[in-house]
């Protein structure tokens, strides 16, 4: 498997049947995709993964098709973080058989945990698997447990395999605060590509931003030119790809990413567990492909009105 590094590594989505029941032949043509598309890596079975919203027996599933898929080509990190302890291990037990390259673990949440029962949820998982490189998936908006710098600080000191994070806040004082704590070696994710002016000249390592799964060919000419640290080239082509990424959902709303699969020939039928939409319109979805090909993302459906 591929060394954890960063990169380039979206959070991909999980779909599922009209039925609500996991689609894994879709789930592999998704991570297909994302390597055609010249990714580093893939962030799977988070919020964007629908993780929180799945058994342990699908979650096994789904990190099974997509660890044989991915066939050892980028380096996945598999999210197995739940509510409580015992099921995070026994997740992260089945995961490490499949050798992905990290596995990022949420801190407890449905409940106000001190950063003691936090650091000591990460010790137990660590110590079931003590070989596997662990992420910190912050996420305070699921868990409402804010990372202060003495819990970081306690972080790095106590627990020698936490080598990653993905961090959620859209706070820039997190931000720098993060950035300034962690050793040189640490891989800090971006979770929003609106902030990669600021991270990666502070040391961010990579991004997992979930709408680069739009278009993750487009959007990788963007992370490219932030990792050369291209600037006069990067601002320019982030700007472009937030107002393609507005311009999309403009038009087919919150399923955008579902419908552009569906236009990019993986047929999924939903990609949010609790959604009960149906597929757009016929006119929806002639907008779509013509807005598409007008930015220079190829579809292969044929579309009609």
């Amino acid at each position: 498997m591929p060394e954890f590094k960063g990169g380039y590594s979206p959070g991909i989505g999980t779909p599922f049947t009209a039925d609500d029941e996991l689609d894994v032949k879709n789930l592999k043509a998704i991570v297909q995709y994302m390597i055609d598309a010249g990714v580093d890596g893939l962030f799977t079975i988070g919020s964007a993964g629908q993780g929180p919203h799945m058994s342990l027996d699908e979650r096994k599933i789904a990190a099974e098709a997509i660890m044989e898929q991915n066939n050892n080509r980028v380096a996945v990190i598999l999210q197995i973080g739940t509510a409580d302890t015992k099921s995070t291990i026994e997740l992260a037990k089945h995961a490490e058989k499949l050798k992905p390259a990290a596995l990022a673990v949420l801190p407890l949440y449905y409940g106000k945990h001190s950063d003691d029962a936090v650091i000591n949820h990460y010790k137990m998982v660590s110590a079931a698997v003590p070989n596997m490189p662990l992420v910190m998936y912050d996420n305070f908006g699921t868990t409402q447990f804010k990372t202060t710098p003495k819990f970081l600080e306690r972080m790095f000191k106590e627990l020698p395999m936490f080598k990653g994070c993905k961090m959620s806040s859209t706070d820039s004082q997190d931000k720098f605060m993060w950035l300034k704590l962690m050793p040189k070696e640490f891989v800090y994710l971006g979770g929003y590509a609106e902030f990669l002016p600021i991270e990666v000249p502070l040391g961010a390592k990579g991004t997992m931003f979930p709408a680069a799964t739009m278009a993750p060919e487009k959007f990788g000419e963007v992370w490219k030119a932030f990792a050369r640290r291209d600037w006069n080239a990067a601002i320019p082509k982030l700007t472009e790809f937030i107002l393609f990424r507005q311009g999309a959902t403009d038009i087919a709303k919150g399923d955008v990413t579902r419908e552009i699969y569906r236009l990019r020939g993986i047929p999924v039928h939903k990609l949010t567990r609790a959604s009960t939409s149906m597929p757009a319109s016929p006119e929806v979805v002639q907008k779509l492909a013509k807005y598409l090909v007008d930015n220079g993302v190829p579809i292969r459906q044929p579309v009609t009105a």
